[in-house]
């Protein structure tokens, strides 16, 4: 697995089964949607839609999505977040109280 900073995607270089782990946090934004998912070539094979009704200031919105798939050498691993609360939404997760940029995650567990 490499990191392919143009594309800002984690590039497979052994193919085989894969197990792909995303999360993100949104920080407390207004009410609205929330899109977070895995895309392999710029398709989603995983994703989570949510739609957050609290009044803004409650809390955290967190999402988080995995799966299992056959990968190929060459293919692109990358994670899509979108929001509509009409609003600036920012994502945090954290690590020892660290922010971090949302997480992406990508183990190879058997051949093809």
């Amino acid at each position: 697995m490499t990191f392919g900073d143009a594309n800002d995607a984690l590039v497979v270089n052994t193919s085989g089964r894969y197990l792909l782990q995303a999360k993100i946090q949104w920080a407390i934004a207004p009410a609205g949607w929330r899109q977070f998912g895995i895309a392999v070539n710029g398709l989603f094979v995983a994703v989570d839609n949510q739609n957050n009704d609290a009044p803004s200031g409650l809390s955290n919105v967190t999402q988080d999505v995995s799966v299992t798939l056959p990968l190929n050498a060459g293919d692109a691993i990358t994670i899509l977040a979108s929001q509509g609360s009409g609003q600036v939404a920012t994502s945090l997760t954290f690590s020892e109280g660290a922010p971090l940029a949302p997480l992406l995650q990508a183990n190879r567990i058997g051949p093809l």
